[in-house]
């Protein structure tokens, strides 16, 4: 779950749905719904500099998790997000 300080605006979040085989999406959030959700670009066609312009999907904040994953879920990507950085977008490593 996220903790307070890692919940704004370009965060790189992943969200894992509990259900067995399911595999964990990783995110940007985008923007503020209310006190509970944030909306999250999941897919962003490989213009990631633009995740801005792309549909994002209401997401609870409590199902969200800092940082990305690779897609078993246990790899955090901190590599690629270090990379993204050259886009100038505000995304931490955790």
């Amino acid at each position: 779950m996220l903790k307070e300080n890692e919940i704004f605006i370009g965060a790189a979040v992943y969200y894992h749905f509990p259900r067995k085989g399911a595999l964990p999406q990783n995110g940007i959030i985008k923007s503020f719904s209310d006190e509970e959700n944030v909306f999250v670009v999941y897919h962003w066609n490989e213009e990631l500099e633009n995740y801005k312009n792309h549909t994002a999907a209401r997401t609870r904040i409590c199902d969200l998790h800092p940082g990305w994953v690779d897609k078993d879920g246990r790899t955090p990507l901190h590599q690629e997000l270090a990379e993204l950085k050259q886009f100038g977008l505000n995304i931490q490593i955790y």
